[in-house]
């Protein structure tokens, strides 16, 4: 798979207009080791780790992929608000 598939894929993953998850995220799954459930997390972490990679393996990428990344970032920005402190400081929470 060349690294633009992968990026189309991962643009792909990203979640528009779904019920459970605010656009722009990442679906992720929160599962326990000892007891067996695994559920559905809304929450901005790991959608964040995503943008960070992405943005660091940006420079070595062609032109297409480096668009669809900004894509990416800008959809994961627009979520953040949702997770700010509630008092608008300067930290985040993980869910909303």
């Amino acid at each position: 798979m060349t690294n633009q598939e992968i990026v189309h894929q991962i643009a792909a993953l990203q979640c528009r207009g779904h019920g459970y998850y605010s656009d722009g995220l990442f679906p992720s799954q929160r599962i326990h080791g000892w007891f067996p459930y695994c559920r559905e997390d809304n929450n901005i972490f790991f959608s964040t780790l995503i943008v960070y990679t992405l943005l660091d393996l940006r420079g070595d990428l062609d032109e297409t992929s480096k668009s669809l990344i900004e894509e990416i970032v800008t959809a994961v920005r627009s979520a953040q608000p949702l997770y700010q402190h509630w008092k608008g400081e300067g930290s985040y929470n993980f869910w909303m």
